[in-house]
């Protein structure tokens, strides 16, 4: 299998967005407890079975990921806020919108996809700038969600593709099938030594500014 070197830069960036994904979900996580208004015996317990640790210090993405599965289920519901900090609605929750919210969170935590704000989703969704574009969205009928879904999975794969994955021991391309395993967190092994590997993005030095689906 060849060998690539992965950039500093690509790899501080991905690095530095990972970070940032799981402080917001951490405090996610405080909010919800507030809110249901668990007690400490109640918290521990719940961090213990979903993230597996008793400290959120200690949890990663998947742990804090599944707490707010869990809080959402016991009925937690996630504020969003504009940028002018008044509330906005939220987008429509079919089985599409959450389908789509899904893969722009995942692009997000994979470093593909600047912002995880759900305006940001919603302004790349509705090809707009509107301040109110999350009800341009309403107007959208099955075959909009689909294209738009088509049109985020198209942007993963590529910028997926492009990167590496390595198991530590061997490095090379990502094809078509483990692409399809990060966008749906699956995990990937080593065909050589059976190893988990994990993705870094590649490094561009044309790049520029907020990445845009094309």
């Amino acid at each position: 299998m060849p060998t690539h070197q992965q950039h500093p830069a690509a790899q501080s960036q991905f690095a530095a967005n990972q970070e940032a994904e799981l402080k917001r979900l951490v405090k996610l996580c405080n909010v919800a407890r507030s809110n249901l208004k668990w007690n400490d015996d109640e918290w521990a317990a719940i961090k213990r079975r979903c993230a597996g640790v008793d400290s959120l210090r200690d949890a990663d993405i998947a742990g804090c990921e599944r707490l707010l599965a869990h809080a959402k289920a016991c009925g937690f519901k996630v504020q969003h806020k504009q940028q002018d900090g008044k509330k906005s609605r939220p987008i429509d929750r079919t089985d599409p919108a959450r389908k789509l919210r899904k893969l722009w969170l995942r692009g997000h935590a994979l470093g593909i996809i600047q912002s995880p704000e759900e305006s940001a989703l919603c302004s790349w969704a509705s090809n707009s700038r509107s301040a109110n574009v999350t009800a341009l969205l309403e107007a959208f009928g099955p075959d909009d969600w689909d294209a738009a879904i088509e049109r985020l999975k198209k942007w993963l794969y590529r910028e997926i593709q492009q990167g590496r994955l390595s198991c530590g021991e061997h490095t090379g391309i990502v094809p078509r099938e483990a692409a399809t395993a990060l966008i749906w967190e699956r995990p990937v092994v080593c065909a050589e030594c059976g190893k988990p590997m994990t993705w870094t993005p590649a490094h561009r030095e044309s790049r520029r500014g907020t990445r845009r689906a094309g």
